[in-house]
């Protein structure tokens, strides 16, 4: 392989398109219908603190720290995520947590 290989353009779509299951049918279901389901949730911020606040995971547990961010800082943040949990502290990142808000077509 030489030093001016070029990414190929797809690599990332493809990628994208594996999905880590032995189930048939969760597999098509991840692969074809997940990625285009919506909700029609507002988007508003006292929706999201709603649906934050009476989550399952909100009666699961608690959280010491609340995380929104740019896609752009996700390496970071994930860090950041995995040193809290280190140390003890619980976060809720908003994409992580609350998939379903995030795939709001509104």
């Amino acid at each position: 392989m030489g030093a001016n290989n070029k990414i190929c353009p797809n690599c990332g779509r493809k990628m994208k398109q594996q999905v880590h299951t032995k189930n048939k049918n969760k597999k098509k279901y991840l692969r074809e219908v997940y990625p285009n389901e919506s909700y029609k949730i507002p988007k508003t911020p006292d929706e999201l603190e709603y649906r934050i606040e009476n989550a399952k995971e909100q009666k699961i547990k608690t959280y010491d720290f609340f995380i929104s961010h740019s896609s752009k800082d996700s390496a970071s943040v994930q860090k950041l995520i995995q040193y809290e949990n280190q140390n003890g502290k619980n976060i809720f990142c908003d994409w992580i947590n609350d998939v379903d808000y995030l795939k709001s077509n509104n």
